[in-house]
C-alpha cells in the first residue's frame, strides 16, 4: 500500500478532525479505520455482513419499488429508459403494473410525472417532494 505524501496526510487529518470535533460518537465498519478522532469521542464498530444465526429466508416482496432521490439536474438525468422498460415488460406480460411503483423524493416531481406520462405510467409514480 502506498503512503500518502506528508502534505496530503496532514490535509486529510485536519479535514477529518475539523468535521469530527463536534461529534458525540463515531461509527466505523473496521477497528483499523483511523479517523484522526479528537480526544474523548466514543467509537462504535458495526461490521459489514450479517450473522448467519440471525439470517432468515428471503420473502417475496409485495411490490417492487424503484426509488430515486435527488435532483434531475435540469433533466440531465432522464428516467425515460426506466419507464420504457417497465412499459415493455408490462406489454409482454412479464410484470403486472400493480406490482410496480416509482417513488421520487426531490424537487423535480413534475418532470418525473411527465416522463412517466409518455408511457401512460404516471399513476405508478409517487412524488414525495
Amino acid at each position: 500500500m502506498d503512503l500518502l505524501p506528508a502534505k496530503e496526510f496532514e490535509k486529510r487529518k485536519t479535514f477529518a478532525s475539523d468535521h469530527l470535533k463536534s461529534a458525540n460518537a463515531v461509527v466505523k465498519v473496521l477497528e483499523e479505520m483511523n479517523l484522526f478522532l479528537p480526544t474523548g469521542i466514543r467509537e462504535y464498530i458495526i461490521t459489514n455482513g450479517y450473522d448467519m444465526d440471525e439470517a432468515t429466508e428471503p420473502q417475496k416482496p409485495h411490490r417492487f419499488n424503484f426509488v430515486f432521490t435527488g435532483s434531475l439536474y435540469g433533466e440531465k438525468r432522464d428516467l425515460t429508459p426506466l419507464f420504457e422498460a417497465i412499459d415493455g415488460l408490462c406489454r409482454e406480460g412479464k410484470i403486472d403494473i400493480s406490482d410496480i411503483s416509482v417513488d421520487y423524493a426531490g424537487q423535480n416531481g413534475s418532470a418525473i410525472h411527465n416522463m412517466a406520462r409518455k408511457f401512460k405510467l404516471h399513476d405508478i409514480v409517487n412524488n414525495y417532494g
